[in-house]
C-alpha cells in the first residue's frame, strides 16, 4: 500500500505481509492484560523486513529470545534490527513495530528526518549525522560499529578470473569499474581516497547486483557473509569476494531515531539504555558476527587503506 505525504509528495509504502504477523511482530507472550504497547515506525527495505519478522515468529515475537541469527536470515541489516528490538526491550518499552518499505538508504533518513518514522532499520556513518539537517531533526544513538570495525571485500561474479586475481589497487583499477548505491557517500569518499578509480553509482541495492551479473561493472563493496567460502547470494546471483583484500569504511557507524516523531525522545532514550546493557554483555558483537560482519575468515586479510585505519581510532 501507498500513500502520499502531504509534506513532501513523496509516495510512503506500508508493508502488508499477513495483518497479525505485522502488528504482532513484537508483542512478547505475555498474559493479555499486562500488554501495553510501544508503536515504532522504522524504515526498512522489503527482504530485511521479512527475513526480521520471520526470526521474530520463530522465537514467539519476543526479542529476548533470539540469541544468534540463523544462516538462512544471514543478512546485515536483520542483525541490526535484531539488536534494536532488544535494546529497546531492555530500555524498558515493549515495542510493536510498524515498517515503512523504502528502496534505499536515503530514503530511510528522509521518513525518519520528515518524522514519518521513529527511527531507521540500520546504521548511518558519523559524517551522515554532521550534516545540518540531520543535526537538527534526528538523535544519533551510541556506535554500534566503532571507527575502522566496519570491513567490506570487493565481490564479483564467481567467474570473473581477471577481478579474481587483482590484489592491488592498480590491479581492480585496470577491471571495469566498480558500482555502488546512490547515496553510498561514504564508500564513495574512502573508495576515492585509496586511488580507486570512479565507480558507478545506482539507486537501488538489486541494481547494482544486476551491474555486476550482466558485467556492466566488475564489483560490489559488501560486507562479508558468514558462508565457508565468503558467498552472498542476492536475488538470484551468487557473488564472492576477491580473495585476500578488504578496505575499512574507517568511521564510526549510528542508529538514526527521529527528533521530530511524537515517539522519538522516548524511543532514544530506551534505546541508549538498551544497547548499554547489550554492548557490556557483548550481544552486539555476537549478533553481528552471525551475519559475518565480523568475520575471522578475513582478519588475515590485506587492508588496503591501513594506513588510514590509526587516524580516526
Amino acid at each position: 500500500m501507498t500513500k502520499k505525504d502531504g509534506k513532501s509528495g513523496i509516495g510512503r509504502q506500508y508493508f502488508c505481509l499477513p495483518v497479525m504477523l505485522l502488528l504482532l511482530a513484537l508483542v512478547p507472550a505475555l498474559p493479555k492484560s499486562t500488554l501495553a504497547y510501544d508503536i515504532v515506525t522504522m524504515t526498512v527495505n522489503e527482504d530485511p523486513c521479512r527475513k526480521f519478522m520471520h526470526i521474530m515468529a520463530e522465537h514467539d515475537n519476543d526479542p529476548a529470545r533470539i540469541d544468534s541469527i540463523p544462516s538462512e536470515q544471514n543478512f546485515r541489516v536483520v542483525a541490526e534490527m535484531v539488536i534494536i528490538a532488544k535494546a529497546l526491550q531492555l530500555g524498558g518499552m515493549n515495542p510493536r513495530f510498524k515498517f515503512i518499505i523504502v528502496p534505499n538508504a536515503r530514503r530511510e533518513t528522509h521518513e525518519v528526518i520528515e518524522g514519518n518514522a521513529v527511527m531507521a532499520s540500520q546504521q548511518f556513518n558519523i559524517k551522515t549525522f554532521e550534516e545540518d539537517k540531520y543535526k537538527r531533526n534526528t538523535y544519533m544513538s551510541a556506535p554500534i560499529t566503532r571507527p575502522g570495525e566496519f570491513c567490506k571485500g570487493f565481490y564479483c561474479l564467481a567467474d570473473n578470473k581477471k577481478a579474481l586475481q587483482a590484489k592491488t589497487i592498480a590491479a581492480i583499477n585496470r577491471l571495469k569499474p566498480g558500482v555502488i548505491g546512490l547515496h553510498w557517500t561514504n564508500d564513495a569518499t574512502v573508495l576515492a581516497d585509496m586511488g580507486l578509480k570512479p565507480c558507478l553509482r545506482c539507486p537501488r541495492f538489486d541494481s547494482l547486483i544486476k551491474m555486476v551479473a550482466n558485467e556492466r561493472a566488475a564489483w560490489v563493496p559488501l560486507s562479508f557473509s558468514r558462508a565457508d567460502d565468503l558467498s552472498r547470494q542476492q536475488f538470484g546471483v551468487t557473488l564472492v569476494p576477491i580473495p585476500g583484500i578488504r578496505f575499512s569504511l574507517l568511521q564510526s557507524r549510528h542508529f538514526m531515531v527521529s527528533r521530530t516523531h511524537p515517539m522519538g525522545q522516548k524511543t532514544f532514550c530506551a534505546l541508549q539504555k538498551g544497547l548499554a546493557k547489550l554492548r557490556k554483555r557483548g550481544v552486539i558483537r555476537k549478533l553481528l558476527t552471525d551475519v559475518g560482519f565480523f568475520n575471522d575468515a578475513t582478519e588475515g586479510w590485506t587492508m588496503l587503506n591501513a594506513d588510514a585505519v590509526p587516524a580516526v581510532q
